[in-house]
């Protein structure tokens, strides 16, 4: 493949072949048929991760050449450094989130193993509160954040069959309402103030991992139109499309770690209530 492949061409010659089976009558749990069903993902997979590596190759000269620059300037650079996002939690069951969680490789092969698994998965979306975008002297352009995330685990999606790559070395940490997405290195990818649900926190702990989706796209800095777009299936789905088209949206299923707020509210001290005491002439009318 090279860099003038389109990925996307193969993806549809290939959806081509979906009405046609190895059985007859169509039987979906059949060996052949199991393996037929995760073909496209998988080939969709493999031109994805060709699409990733080649917006990484041209980042990785972008990134060296404006890094200079990049150090120099204190408010680009701070910006750079504090990673800082606008999240959202969600649940794979939700009916407006569970559209942005992927079947996995195991859905598709083993679809029995639903009955072992937890229901609902843990979504964390999260959108840099600033674009931070570079353009080099060739007229290449990245934006650093992604950029930074993909060289850490994270993929960029390239179409609805991409596969999501599970990084060993991301964890996303949540401590109290602080969620920050770190890699072992000790890089913070991302820093977030969330509200997440009890349900969210089981099914992070369930499953001890959660779907991130980083970038743009999902106008998460505008609650009501997020909302709005969410609900609009059509143009949600024109919305990624363009930000996974422009390199702009990546994915990873990371580990979760849930810790306890530092500093717990404590609970109120409980009061001795005081008896009231007796006035002179009270006391007075007893010694009588």
């Amino acid at each position: 493949m090279n860099e003038d492949f389109d990925h996307a061409d193969v993806v549809r010659m290939l959806a081509q072949l979906n009405d046609k089976t190895f059985t007859e009558p169509h039987d979906p749990a059949t060996v052949w048929e199991r393996i037929y069903s995760g073909l496209l993902p998988r080939l969709s997979a493999a031109a994805g991760e060709v699409f990733h590596r080649i917006h990484q190759e041209a980042g990785d000269a972008v990134f060296k050449e404006i890094l200079p620059a990049l150090k120099n300037d204190p408010t680009f650079h701070a910006a750079y450094e504090q990673a800082s996002c606008h999240a959202v939690l969600a649940l794979s069951t939700d009916p407006l989130y569970g559209r942005l969680a992927p079947r996995s490789t195991i859905d598709l092969l083993l679809p029995e193993a639903g009955a072992f698994l937890s229901p609902a998965r843990a979504l964390i979306l999260l959108q840099p509160h600033q674009m931070l975008g570079a353009t080099s002297t060739d007229d290449e352009s990245i934006e650093l954040q992604i950029h930074r995330a993909c060289d850490k685990g994270l993929r960029r999606l390239s179409s609805a069959q991409a596969t999501i790559p599970s990084p060993v070395h991301l964890t996303a940490v949540l401590t109290g309402q602080d969620l920050s997405l770190e890699h072992d290195d000790g890089t913070v990818l991302a820093r977030a103030t969330v509200q997440p649900s009890s349900r969210w926190r089981a099914a992070a702990r369930a499953r001890g991992s959660a779907l991130v989706l980083y970038g743009y796209g999902l106008v998460l800095h505008d609650s009501p139109a997020h909302r709005k777009l969410m609900a609009t299936p059509a143009e949600l789905s024109s919305c990624i499309s363009m930000a996974s088209n422009s390199g702009l949206l990546a994915a990873a299923l990371v580990s979760v770690r849930l810790q306890p707020s530092p500093n717990p509210p404590r609970p109120p001290q409980p009061t001795t209530r005081k008896q009231p005491r007796k006035s002179r002439r009270a006391q007075r009318r007893i010694r009588a």
